[in-house]
């Protein structure tokens, strides 16, 4: 039987946690044609017990006793997989019974490699902090990320987990992450190299793609207990350090900072990511103008171990020497940088933290603090929930239908082809020459962003025009705006108008130049599904 999906679960040990994973991997609706693969990586406890226990075909073990490290755990369970297509899940995850549905849609619809979601996170009984909650992130919509584009945002930490992540966000085409892994092979480096071997697969994942598209599905839970991921016993990590820091990749930068000899904090595996992804660029003779952001790679750290911290009353144990050790590794960090604003910047920023004593606090005010968040919060108890499969059914039960799904699809069908189709004509006119938007609100953002996800940049100028002649000469995303009634003089071969409110009148302010433009009208600027092409002139009107 052809195998179109892997759901891959590396397993070290973890086995209060594993039954409630599979069953969530194997109550899939509607898709028959997958495999779900346990990956064991040298557990001391029964794993293949538990695996034995469902007698179900469809779930198939291997056991590795050769590595510790995460990187060693996701290779082998890898090459284990027959999926065109593959999930990867932690052994306290889950992953919704419409999944492998919604993702054979999309992926049939789009024809991309990717498809990326900001997962749900289910914090098991056992946690003290936020015990058996469930916490539900703002929606977001379909989205096509421009990899190029996300790149930066890393470099930026603006957004450095909204990433292509094998655990847990995205479904990835397997050969995809073959070719990857082929060619990183000739930099002596790994697809899932450690450390945060996951988040690094991302970005280098960024490097090797156009885009990706983000569904508004949280296809998976990610669970929060004190199991689950495939390495996490203490000689594992030991090894994983000692295996990473003995590489001559690291080697290469020991006197860089965020690099201390026997720790791998949050901040090296982030700087040794982007240090990385230049190198390889560079390599390749691709120009980049990516600049490695100190100040937020110490801000992104003393925010996550403050976060730790605080959590770690919560638990019963004392963080407080590692906080503080972690501080001043981070002072050493910028001092080896011998630059005396940042120094300076630190000093001012963190030097209070020195002596930072978070057992001090009320657990109640940390516990009000920590519980401050975006996201939308269900306690389970209220649903007499109590492990992450009967979080996964109250989920689909309440978010998901076959025939909400299947109405979604039609939806996203016509609006991918009319997408495709607007960005098509764009590019075709901007082979031809220049192109103007008209318009300088939210709707011609739209349509910018709309091309800049599917395509790197214009080959020709762009210009922005607007009908209010205070505008003239302000300038809208770095374009500067002009009159239509420069149209004459500027040398462009077609004009997207960006309104609906006003787009007759604003065709009327083209009819006099319409010989000479292809006018492009959409009418929903809201997602920009319906649209019309006003032909040059013969003033044809083609329906897309």
């Amino acid at each position: 039987m052809r195998i179109r999906y892997s759901i891959l679960v590396p397993v070290k040990n973890s086995i209060k946690t594993l039954p409630y994973t599979l069953e969530t991997c194997l109550r899939q609706e509607e898709i028959q044609d997958y495999e779900v693969v346990v990956g064991d990586n040298g557990s001391t406890e029964d794993v293949k017990s538990v695996v034995d226990s469902f007698n179900n075909p469809r779930l198939v073990y291997y056991r590795n006793d050769e590595g510790s490290t995460q990187a060693d755990s996701f290779n082998f369970i890898l090459s284990k997989a027959k999926g065109e297509y593959v999930f990867m899940l932690g052994a306290d995850d889950s992953i919704s019974r419409w999944a492998l549905y919604i993702a054979d849609r999309i992926l049939a619809i789009t024809g991309e490699d990717i498809l990326w979601w900001n997962p749900s996170r289910y914090f098991w009984p056992e946690r003290k902090d936020f015990p058996n909650s469930l916490w539900m992130p703002e929606n977001r919509n379909y989205k096509w990320q421009n990899s190029e584009e996300k790149l930066g945002d890393f470099f930026r930490l603006t957004h450095s987990w909204d990433l292509p992540l094998l655990y847990q966000h995205c479904v990835i085409k397997r050969s995809l992450l073959n070719e990857i892994s082929e060619d990183l092979s000739q930099y002596e480096l790994e697809l899932h190299e450690p450390p945060m071997a996951d988040n690094f697969q991302g970005v280098m994942t960024l490097l090797y793609t156009k885009r990706f598209v983000e569904i508004p599905y949280g296809l998976i839970v990610m669970g929060q207990s004190y199991s689950g991921d495939s390495h996490k016993e203490k000689e594992g990590s030991a090894k994983q350090n000692k295996n990473y820091i003995s590489n001559q990749n690291v080697n290469r930068i020991k006197d860089e900072p965020f690099y201390t000899e026997g720790r791998l904090w949050h901040s090296f595996w982030l700087y040794h990511a982007m240090i990385t992804a230049k190198t390889i660029l560079e390599k390749k003779g691709i120009d980049n103008n990516y600049i490695i952001p100190y100040k937020n790679l110490v801000a992104n750290t003393v925010h996550e171990l403050l976060y730790q911290y605080e959590c770690s009353i919560l638990e019963g144990q004392e963080y407080g020497e590692m906080f503080n050790d972690t501080i001043k590794y981070l002072q050493n960090s910028i001092n080896k940088l011998n630059d005396n604003e940042l120094t300076n910047w630190f000093e001012s920023a963190y030097g209070d933290l020195m002596n930072y004593d978070a057992s001090v606090l009320n657990k109640d005010i940390i516990r009000k603090k920590l519980d401050t968040n975006p996201n939308h919060v269900i306690r389970c108890d209220n649903f007499s929930i109590r492990n992450i499969s009967q979080a996964q059914e109250l989920i689909d039960n309440i978010y998901y239908s076959k025939s909400g799904i299947d109405n979604d699809m039609k939806m996203l069908s016509y609006s991918f082809k009319k997408t495709q189709k607007l960005i098509s004509e764009i590019k075709e006119l901007d082979q031809k020459g220049s192109i103007a938007i008209y318009g300088s609100g939210s709707a011609a953002d739209l349509i910018l962003n709309t091309f800049f996800d599917f395509e790197n940049d214009f080959k020709n100028p762009i210009y922005i025009l607007d009908s209010d002649e205070n505008k003239r000469g302000d300038f809208f995303r770095g374009y500067e705006i002009y009159n239509p009634k420069d149209i004459p003089s500027m040398g462009i071969v077609g004009v997207v108008i960006s309104s609906m409110e006003f787009q007759n009148a604003m065709y009327g302010n083209l009819v006099p130049y319409i010989n000479e433009l292809k006018v492009i009208k959409p009418y929903d600027i809201g997602d920009i599904q319906y649209l019309e092409l006003i032909g040059n002139k013969q003033n044809k009107v083609v329906h897309i």
